[in-house]
């Protein structure tokens, strides 16, 4: 399931999607290939060590799917530092059954250490977990805060406690497996949650290690003298079960979850596969372009479940398409752009959103923002923004699962009507040819700046989505993330006062 070429060969096919130069793609594959490079891994395999990946894969249930978060996190932040996948993998997967935000530090990059984009990135996972109604399991072995960077993270370096101690509070199950030594701030992770396992002679608890009692008190002690899973099982009380070797830990953590008598009352733990689907050959030609125009019809009709999509207005608002259809067999609705937002296109997704909110149906937005070159009035701009600004109020309030996937431009105010990330949705993720932008046209002020920061890989290392994701599995991640969403009870919806 994490097989290295696998994932390598599948990542590079999102350079299949955009006209780029040569010189463009030997970077982007440089780019994917520097963050699944697990340098020395064989000096950890000599220690006996589980990967990171390889402790996710032997954790989540045979077959099941694994839903990876973010995995472009950190790219280009730290300068030469390549902080891989942000320092800490993230994501949904299956354990004994049940629907698990997974959180995995990646001991290799730093010893674990937690950079700011790892802090935001774990809140983040912390975030659909509470939403989603997700046990969570840590898989810890961390050097706590990276020191230099200890200014961005103090503030809200607790706040991961907090949310730990809030969601067991709700009765969503914390679990933690000691893997390796956890200094610092990464001590009170299992400290904090319900039950935690500790590999004995691998994984350590202490606030400050032996280099750092020696330099205080002058005592030489041992760090298995210090917070080892003997001392912390036998003494301490600080860990509930001892694990023998990692395959232990990770036998016992399941068996914990199996135990948990946590089961959502809409669980979708048995649905969390999905299909990959071959796309049209003429639309898949489409794709190569990142400005081409993406017919909205045919990309709704090539992601649905055959004869499936029921198109709502049909012939009112046609620079957006909305219906219903079954995705994987989950019914949803969908909301996409097909040019430019006019005031009846918005004023059909306001209505299209409170059918499926009243009906509790999750809705799919894809956005392609394509700019009118057609001059309109005064009087018709006014209207439109008051069509917008309605949307943007009955889509803020609408508590139906919401997942976006921004196939090519996203800016301006289309960028919120059609849930981006500011509107909260579920999961947000974008293909190789999306850009981000806050203005509607093109500009000649600092285009080269402008260029880099609109581009994929730029905003998904800075978590401004979920994941990169290539076309190919598009209804793969989407089904997977509607399971995740619709794992617990839809509520009721409650729209605003709208003024205008």
């Amino acid at each position: 399931m994490f097989s290295i070429d696998m994932l390598y060969k599948s990542l590079l096919a999102l350079c299949h999607i955009r006209r780029i130069s040569s010189a463009n793609i030997e970077h982007f594959r440089k780019r994917i290939g520097a963050h699944l490079d697990v340098t020395g891994g064989e000096r950890y395999k000599k220690l006996d060590k589980l990967l990171p990946r390889e402790r996710i894969q032997m954790l989540v249930d045979p077959g099941s799917a694994f839903l990876e978060l973010s995995f472009l996190a950190g790219d280009g932040l730290y300068g030469k530092d390549l902080i891989r996948s942000g320092g800490l993998i993230t994501g949904v997967g299956v354990v004994s059954n049940k629907l698990c935000m997974i959180m995995c530090n990646e001991f290799t990059v730093k010893g674990g250490s937690i950079y700011p984009i790892g802090l935001k990135k774990y809140l983040r996972a912390q975030e659909i977990a509470h939403e989603c109604k997700l046990i969570s399991i840590h898989l810890t072995e961390s050097g706590g805060a990276a020191l230099p960077y200890q200014a961005d993270l103090f503030v809200e370096g607790g706040r991961n406690f907090y949310n730990i101690a809030k969601m067991s509070a709700e009765g969503l199950p914390q679990v933690t497996i000691v893997f390796g030594s956890c200094t610092a701030g990464a001590a009170y992770v299992p400290a904090m949650c319900e039950e935690n396992i500790m590999v004995d002679r691998k994984g350590y608890v202490f606030l400050g290690g032996p280099p750092l009692v020696q330099a205080a008190t002058g005592e030489i002690v041992s760090a298995e003298e210090l917070g080892g899973a003997r001392v912390h099982c036998i003494q301490s009380g600080v860990s509930d079960h001892f694990a023998l070797n990692d395959q232990n830990a990770i036998d016992i953590a399941r068996n914990i979850i199996m135990n948990s008598n946590y089961e959502p009352s809409d669980s979708w733990a048995e649905k969390f596969t999905a299909p990959s689907f071959e796309w049209n050959g003429d639309l898949l030609e489409k794709l190569s372009d990142g400005r081409s125009t993406l017919s909205a019809h045919e990309l709704i009709k090539n992601l649905a479940d055959k004869n499936s999509f029921s198109e709502f207005k049909k012939f009112y608002g046609v620079d957006l398409v909305s219906g219903f259809c079954h995705l994987a067999g989950i019914n949803c609705g969908v909301v996409a752009n097909n040019g430019m937002l006019s005031e009846k296109g918005a004023l059909k997704a306001t209505s299209f959103i409170r059918i499926c909110s009243q009906r509790k149906i999750p809705i799919v937005f894809i956005q392609n923002y394509t700019a009118n070159k057609n001059k309109v009035t005064l009087e018709q701009e006014d209207q439109r923004g008051k069509a917008i600004v309605r949307l943007m109020s009955v889509l803020a309030c609408s508590e139906v699962p919401k997942v976006t996937l921004i196939i090519g431009k996203s800016s301006g105010i289309e960028n919120y009507a059609f849930c981006g990330r500011s509107f909260s949705p579920n999961f947000l993720f974008t293909w190789p040819a999306a850009q981000f932008c806050s203005h509607d046209g093109d500009s000649s002020v600092d285009m080269e700046n402008m260029e880099e920061q609109q581009d994929a890989v730029y905003s998904s290392a800075r978590l401004w989505d979920d994941g990169v994701i290539e076309p190919k599995d598009t209804k793969r991640v989407l089904a997977l993330s509607l399971s995740c969403a619709l794992n617990k009870p839809i509520p009721d919806s409650k729209f605003p006062v709208i003024r205008m």
